[in-house]
């Protein structure tokens, strides 16, 4: 998980932690970014720590797709956490955050440019005073309509809402807070960005490992090129000792079956074969072997 200026975060999906690929430092030494892979259908929660405890509250607001979404305060503590999945719609129910597949059309009325925030989890944690309860903050709205083909956003992934579910950790608290310095004011504390695609995309480009090719699935299917052969490990010699076994017994097997047919073709030609009547068909005549 990417660890920054003494906070860690990262998204669980599915019940597992995501795997982060290209982790980087941007903006000035203050922004954390890396890739994730999602997957379409899947809930999603983002996770946050105050790793060595800065003694100051902080407060971390969580953006989707450039879309502000909510907003978690921690008390300065070391070890201290808290985590944001959904947006509440009441005191004990939330809408889950989801992944979901980005429509693609090739209505010309439809966007070319999307935002560059479109894919991207962020956290960003500011250094805060808490004043005094407030009202709860009302979420943006996540609405992605289709964007044209041309956009190059084919099989993306955006984020929306599942159905209202449970979840009475809210409560439906909110704080007013002010900035803990006038540095506080404009420049966040440490930010973290997480951008999602499915993991294919990330494969194809580079971001994420391919899957290696394994020797048994070349045993299985046969080697299409000699480039696509890949035998890994130490024992070769094994394995070419395995393999010209085979060749051995495909061998013998062939030359039994050889020598099989061989023996029917005189035996054939010893015994007297009665002739089989000829079938003539009339014209246009249909036999049906069903």
């Amino acid at each position: 998980m990417p660890t920054h200026r003494g906070f860690s975060a990262w998204i669980v999906s599915g019940g597992q932690t995501l795997e982060e690929f290209k982790p980087e430092t941007e903006e000035g030494g203050r922004t954390k970014s890396c890739w994730v892979p999602s997957e379409a259908g899947k809930k999603f929660e983002i996770n946050w720590m105050d790793v060595d405890g800065i003694d100051i509250v902080t407060s971390g607001e969580v953006s989707i797709d450039g879309h502000l979404v909510d907003a978690c305060s921690l008390q300065g503590k070391k070890g201290d956490s808290t985590y944001s999945s959904g947006i509440p719609i009441s005191r004990t129910e939330i809408r889950p955050f989801l992944f979901s597949t980005l429509e693609v059309t090739d209505n010309e009325t439809a966007p070319i440019r999307t935002s560059a925030d479109l894919g991207t989890i962020s956290l960003t944690v500011w250094r805060v005073i808490l004043r005094e309860e407030g009202k709860p903050r009302r979420a943006e709205a996540l609405t992605h309509g289709p964007v044209h083909e041309k956009s190059k956003k084919g099989g993306s992934h955006v984020v929306g809402f599942g159905a209202a579910e449970k979840d009475e950790s809210y409560g439906g608290m909110s704080w007013e807070v002010s900035p803990y310095s006038p540095e506080d004011k404009v420049t966040p504390y440490v930010k973290f960005v997480f951008k999602y695609r499915p993991l294919d995309l990330l494969q194809a480009n580079d971001i994420a490992p391919r899957p290696k090719t394994s020797v048994k699935s070349w045993e299985k299917n046969g080697p299409r090129n000699s480039e696509s052969i890949k035998i890994e490990g130490d024992d070769v010699d094994e394995k070419i000792r395995v393999l010209e076994e085979q060749v051995s017994i495909l061998k013998s097997q062939k030359r039994k079956s050889e020598q099989e047919v061989s023996n029917t073709s005189k035996k054939m030609k010893s015994e007297d074969v009665n002739p089989q009547p000829h079938v003539v068909l009339e014209e246009e005549e249909i036999i049906d072997l069903t």
